[in-house]
């Protein structure tokens, strides 16, 4: 078994985070499972496979209410009640973890910038949005940044620097950002650490554990 090594503090927070990303890995395994099986029936099942395990996804696959299930699922993730159209990333295989780390690396601070995680995540090189929704979020959350400093700026009994914190930045993010089952908006697999918006990466002194 491999070992990582994180603060103990946060042993927690990368049990659910692994099987929040193991859940999403292996229902993508499932699906292209489906696909083979479709094209070659059981002879798509892998050698290495529980036959029992392997004739239930069959039985589950044939069932009609499993097709309807698929097609409004589909149906809702190509839709969108704003008009903004379908929600897109940049990401290719890198997950939205990883991109805040690099992020935090290049910024020194230790906890995600979730605006710069859209930015990186949702806007091309020639400045323009993959998708409205992002874009208007972009815009949103910028322009409540320049406010709230610009009111900072004109108080008289404001001293030292009046720029936003990184949690103060994140938490006016979330305040703003759409949520969908309650997860929010542009954040990927950011979701399960900014329940609290000031949640940080784990230090490098950190305990080895394993999962």
């Amino acid at each position: 078994m491999q070992m990582y090594h994180w603060d103990s503090g946060f042993t927690s927070l990368v049990r659910d985070s692994f099987e929040a990303k193991l859940k999403v890995q292996m229902n993508r395994q499932v699906c292209r499972w489906k696909k083979v099986w479709r094209v070659k029936g059981d002879a798509a099942m892998p050698v290495w496979f529980d036959p029992n395990v392997w004739a239930g996804l069959v039985t589950y696959w044939l069932d009609p209410g499993t097709e309807v299930r698929s097609c409004n699922s589909r149906a809702a993730r190509y839709s969108d009640p704003d008009g903004h159209g379908p929600s897109k990333h940049r990401l290719g295989q890198t997950s939205y973890k990883a991109r805040a780390r690099i992020i935090a690396e290049e910024t020194g601070e230790s906890i995600p910038d979730l605006l710069g995680v859209l930015e990186i995540t949702k806007r091309k090189p020639d400045g323009s949005f993959v998708d409205g929704k992002s874009e208007q979020l972009y815009n949103d959350v910028t322009s409540k940044f320049q406010e709230l400093s610009q009111a900072a700026s004109a108080d008289p009994e404001s001293t030292g620097s009046v720029g936003l914190t990184p949690a103060e930045k994140n938490k006016i993010y979330c305040e703003l950002a759409p949520r969908k089952k309650g997860r929010i908006y542009g954040v990927g697999s950011l979701n399960q650490s900014v329940g609290s918006v000031s949640a940080s990466f784990p230090s490098s002194s950190s305990s080895r554990t394993s999962l």
